[in-house]
């Protein structure tokens, strides 16, 4: 079998233009707000983003704390 690297996968794969990174969208119990999330996309998308980098964040984690901590 075969091993495919990282380094395979970006030499055929070139992501260009515009990179959106949305902010997650988090009810009240923490949990990600889906219809939230999937309004900002399309809000995202129909302004002519080329691609969204996933799995990343936008600095919000550092309000991700509990009160009084």
């Amino acid at each position: 079998m075969d091993v495919i690297t990282m380094n395979d996968v970006m030499a055929h794969h070139v992501v260009s233009g515009v990179v959106a990174q949305p902010v997650t969208p988090l009810g009240a119990d923490t949990d990600v707000g889906a219809r939230a999330l999937g309004r900002l996309l399309d809000r995202t998308i129909d302004t002519g983003v080329d691609a969204f980098a996933a799995l990343r964040h936008s600095g919000e984690n550092v309000y991700l704390v509990e009160p009084g901590t």
